[in-house]
Order: structure tokens, then C-alpha cells, then sequence
């Protein structure tokens, strides 16, 4: 379920507020896949690629809403992005996730196919992910808009906390909480690594970077995360690293996902 994150990662979001470049339009159809995910290290998804091309090609306006309003983006509204992919992922529901006007510009041009393929690469996230030392993961790779381009994201969701020193262990225990971890890669800032850790009405968000941000911009998001916090009725405190060995690599995917 991701109802229960719906506060935090609001919280998480209003953090990243600091980091995005407002006024990218929308790319024409040869920039917008010109850093793909393959490109920067995430998934590819192809049927999400081609489904935004065609948007883009048969009706420029409905493509510009799409991509400002349903693709997750750095900014406050990554969260609301992201619960939306989530809960259309559940069922592969392309034309809740897209939108009416989207879905419709699409079905009417006879690009059924198209859709039909978008709804089997949605239906595919959420795979189990094994990791030895901190169990099973929910993985979802999304499609990600960056300064005007198409890239790609990372989402694993546990459930329970996993840093091996409070959350260890295969069952969950009273006062275990969520985690999660959102790996993706900005233009300005390269890859950046987000790990939550909830547990009742505490968040701490780490924020894993490749090169030291800058003092002022740290100071930025975490006081925009602290009060995001704080209004959800959450304690929340932003911290950030820079050390390679810091960051959490969760395994391969080892079985198909399969719903409670």
C-alpha cells in the first residue's frame, strides 16, 4: 500500500524544491529522449517513450500537459507524480495515469497498440527485489522529465525499516517502519540517491550525492524539508553524503510481483 506514504513523500518532495529549473517547455520529439535512462544508468522503457512521441506528434498542447503534469519531475510535485504512477502501476492503468485527454488524443489516431504496450510496461513494475541484508524490496523504474528531457528513475519501497542496526530480521516488529529509495540522475547535479526512513511520526531523509552540494542549496532543501515535515505532523531531519560507500545498491529482481 502507498497511501501510508502519501505525507512523507510530500515532505521528501517539498526537500528537492531547491533543485529544480523552472521554464523547461517541451522538447520536440528528436531532444526528448536525448538522455534516456540507458544513457545515465536507469531503465529504459520503451513503450513510455514511443506512447510520449506519438502525444507529441499528434497534439503538442495535450503532450505539454502530460508532460507537466503527470511525469515525475525535482520539484514539490514529485510526490503527488509519483502516488499517481504507483497507484496506476497496481493495475496497469494507462488511461488513469495519463489522463483522459491523453489516452483519448491516442486512442482516437488508432494507436491502440501503443497504449496496449504502455499498459504491459506499467503492469510490470513492482517486482519483488531480494537483497540479502535487508530483505525484499518493491522496485518500480519510472519515466523522469529533467530540464525538458526524458530520463528515468528508480523507486524500491520496503517495508519496514532496513539500516541494519534499528530494522534487521525477516519479520516486522513493532516500531518498524518504511523505507524507501529513489535513485535518479538530474542534468545539473548528476546521480543523487534519496533514502527514507519512517517510523511512526519521525522521517529521516538522506540525501547521496557524487560530488559535495553547495552549502547554500543544502540549507535550502533541508529547511524546505524540515516544515514539509512538520505540517504532515512528521519530525523530520535531511542529512547528506557524498562517501561511493555509502550508497544502497538493492539486488536484481528475483521473483515477479505478486499483490497482497
Amino acid at each position: 500500500a502507498t497511501g501510508g506514504l502519501a505525507g512523507p513523500m510530500a515532505a521528501q518532495a517539498a526537500g528537492l524544491s531547491g533543485i529544480a529549473r523552472p521554464g523547461a517547455g517541451i522538447p520536440t520529439p528528436l531532444t526528448l529522449f536525448a538522455r534516456t535512462g540507458a544513457e545515465a544508468g536507469q531503465p529504459r522503457l520503451p513503450a513510455t517513450e514511443e506512447a510520449l512521441a506519438e502525444l507529441i506528434r499528434l497534439d503538442p498542447t495535450v503532450a505539454r500537459q502530460t508532460l507537466q503534469s503527470v511525469l515525475p519531475r525535482a520539484d514539490g510535485a514529485l510526490a503527488g507524480a509519483l502516488l499517481l504512477f504507483l497507484s496506476a502501476a497496481r493495475g496497469g492503468d494507462v488511461r488513469g495515469w495519463l489522463g483522459d485527454r491523453a489516452h483519448r488524443t491516442l486512442e482516437t489516431a488508432g494507436r491502440g497498440d501503443t497504449l496496449a504496450r504502455l499498459g504491459g510496461e506499467i503492469a510490470q513494475q513492482g517486482r519483488i527485489v531480494a537483497d540479502p541484508a535487508t530483505g525484499d524490496w518493491r522496485s518500480y523504474a519510472l519515466p523522469f522529465y529533467d530540464d525538458g528531457q526524458l530520463s528515468s528513475l528508480r523507486l524500491h519501497v520496503h517495508g519496514r525499516g532496513g539500516d541494519g542496526e534499528e530494522g534487521g530480521g525477516s519479520r516486522k516488529r513493532p516500531g518498524d517502519g518504511a523505507r524507501f529509495l529513489i535513485d535518479m540522475d538530474l542534468s545539473r547535479l548528476g546521480p543523487l540517491q534519496l533514502d527514507g526512513l519512517i517510523r511512526r511520526v519521525r522521517f529521516a531523509l538522506t540525501l547521496r550525492s557524487r560530488r559535495p552540494l553547495e552549502a547554500e542549496l543544502r540549507r535550502t532543501m533541508a529547511e524546505a524539508f524540515s516544515g514539509s515535515c512538520a505540517a504532515c505532523g512528521f519530525d523530520g531531519a535531511m542529512t547528506f553524503e557524498t562517501d561511493p560507500g555509502r550508497w544502497v545498491r538493492v539486488g536484481e529482481p528475483a521473483r515477479p510481483s505478486v499483490d497482497a
